[in-house]
């Protein structure tokens, strides 16, 4: 499901919280008449992309950052499709590893060279 309108950016606001929120009512409300599988996926004006790039572009920035320091690196509280795409964009770094820290709505993803666990 694709939205437009003038308040579109309300929607987008704190990383496409309300937009998770509406997405979420929608499938409590008709997933279950959606065939086998399939979820309602809501986008604004092609916010999804736009920040699963950012979400690529800082996994990588921390990937860098990790080797050269060598120490972790903790991004801070994160949702979990947020966490995913980074988990997702550093699976291939043989040489590091990515878990996801804390409980709840605020956990956290941390990033680390595999020689450190």
């Amino acid at each position: 499901m694709d939205i437009s309108g003038s308040d579109s950016e309300l929607l987008q606001a704190e990383s496409g919280e309300l937009l998770l929120a509406l997405q979420h009512l929608l499938n409590q409300a008709f997933g279950r008449t959606a065939p086998e599988g399939q979820r309602i996926v809501c986008d604004v004006e092609g916010f999804r992309a736009t920040r699963e790039a950012e979400l690529r572009a800082m996994a990588n920035h921390a990937a860098a950052r990790v080797r050269e320091s060598r120490a972790p690196f903790v991004f801070g509280e994160m949702n979990a499709s947020e966490r995913r795409v980074i988990h997702l964009t550093l699976a291939d770094c043989e040489d590091l590893y990515t878990e996801s820290v804390g409980e709840g709505y605020a956990r956290k993803l941390r990033v680390a060279l595999k020689s450190s666990q």
